[in-house]
């Protein structure tokens, strides 16, 4: 877990976000079979890889990361 919170202390907040949406594909996934509706395998694999691409695009594109905007520009963000 130590090793986890380093990288999501506001450094790489990509992360964070990644975890939160596998978090909520799990909940999503419950949810479906309590309504007896049955994913296969392969489904569960294309759902879960599209909800992290999503999720990452979307960070990506909206937040704002010190570590990897430092390591862009070449700055330390810890100055």
């Amino acid at each position: 877990m130590d090793r986890f919170l380093k990288y999501t202390t506001g450094r790489e907040p990509v992360i964070t976000i990644n975890v939160i949406a596998a978090i909520a594909f799990g909940i999503i996934v419950v949810v479906l079979e309590r309504a007896d509706v049955v994913l296969s395998e392969t489904e569960l694999m294309l759902m879960g890889a599209g909800i992290l691409a999503i999720a990452t695009w979307l960070a990506r594109s909206q937040v704002f990361s010190p570590a990897t905007h430092a390591a862009a520009v070449g700055t330390d963000p810890d100055a």
